[in-house]
């Protein structure tokens, strides 16, 4: 697999992942597109396995900080 360029998610905080071999950790994520599909890459190998590609099942991020309101 080409290597991931990773310097833009350094802005952002890391996801929960969950891996198959039942761990979950935080990390960066990517979804790699491939042609049957696509797979979880992660920045950080996972605590249980070690693996970075294709064993997570799941990332998901925090709740947004954010409020959203119409100006008048």
């Amino acid at each position: 697999m080409q290597s991931v360029d990773w310097s833009n998610h350094d802005r952002w905080p890391e996801n929960t992942v969950t891996c198959r071999c039942g761990a979950s950790y935080r990390s960066h994520t990517k979804a790699v597109s491939r042609s049957d599909g696509f797979l979880i890459v992660t920045r950080k190998p996972c605590p249980g396995c070690g693996q970075t590609e294709g064993n997570a099942t799941s990332a998901r991020s925090d709740p947004e900080t954010m409020t959203i309101r119409k100006e008048s």
